[in-house]
This record gives structure tokens, sequence and C-alpha cells, in this order.
């Protein structure tokens, strides 16, 4: 009798963990491809920086995610122009 009870209790946690898991997954369905967006648009952005620091090219945004591949991409300029701007302080001290 009492194995019958544990094994009903596991039985219905089981299920009621699967059944919740699944719910879970389809009520977040659009916050899950929301990051999954944003963490593409990352990634590439990522990739085409390094690709543009070793001189190649970067693709050019496409998607949901196109504003902030825009600010991203402006994020970086500025980063670039303020490593110039730097640079070039320190090479008019050096002299």
């Amino acid at each position: 009798m009492a194995a019958e009870l544990a094994l009903t209790a596991i039985l219905v946690l089981v299920g009621a963990a699967a059944l919740g898991g699944l719910v879970l997954r389809v009520d977040l369905a659009r916050q899950i491809a929301a990051f999954e967006a944003i963490d593409g648009a990352v990634a590439d952005f990522e990739r085409d920086s390094w690709r543009s620091a070793a001189g190649g090219q970067g693709r050019a945004a496409t998607g949901e995610t196109d504003e902030l591949r825009f600010l991203m991409n402006a994020a970086d300029a500025r980063y670039r122009a303020a490593g110039r701007a730097i640079a070039a302080a320190q090479d008019e001290r050096a002299q």
C-alpha cells in the first residue's frame, strides 16, 4: 500500500513538473524569441566588430533588431574615435 502511494505521488509530481514546464515554455515563447533575437544581434555585432578590426567589412543590420544594431554601431564608432583621439594626444605629448 505504501509503495503504491509513493509511486502515485512520484508520478503525480513528474506529471505536474512536465505540465508546468510545458506551460512555462508556451507562455514565455514570445519573450524567449525576443531574447534570442537580441542575443543574435549582439553576436552579429561582435563578429562584425572583429571583422572590421581586421580590415574586413561587416554586414548590414536586418530584421527586428535594426535599432539595437544601429545603437551598438554608433557606440563602437564613438569608442574608436575616442581611441584615435587618445592616441593622437599621446603622440603629440611624446613629441
